[in-house]
């Protein structure tokens, strides 16, 4: 994970030579559409996706990272009305740091389990967002 070093702000590279650096971070640069999936951990990304969202800090500058098209896509196990709106938050902020365009978000709620994803409406959500990028 990222240290807070700010090593990366000389170059634009991180300090840690590993896969997020090695192999995901250039096709992230390339990509005209990013998605962030995860499963809703305590409100919020799980720690394997946002250990990748704190490595963006090393790009936050470059022209290759921003305007790009971002889409999240979250699974919960609760179906209550405050499940997704802290997720959303910081999602919102990535988009505004990075200056992303929200291209759809697909928060499906009571699915704890891949069958409940499975017989819910969002999966067609997704397909129907995918179609229009």
């Amino acid at each position: 994970p990222c240290n807070g070093c700010n090593e990366c702000h000389s170059d634009g590279t991180c300090v840690f030579k590993d896969a997020i650096e090695e192999k995901l971070m250039q096709p992230l640069l390339e990509a005209d559409v990013v998605a962030l999936i995860t499963p809703l951990y305590y409100y919020t990304f799980s720690a394997q996706i946002k250990e990748v969202i704190d490595r963006f800090y090393a790009r936050n500058n470059s022209s290759k990272m921003k305007g790009k098209n971002a889409l999240l896509m979250a699974t919960a196990y609760n179906s209550s009305e405050d499940t997704m709106p802290a997720l959303v938050k910081g999602y919102q902020a990535i988009l505004k740091i990075l200056q992303w365009k929200d291209a759809g978000q697909v928060l499906a709620i009571g699915c704890g389990a891949r069958s409940l994803v499975e017989s819910s409406p969002f999966g067609g959500q997704a397909y129907e967002i995918g179609k229009k990028l």
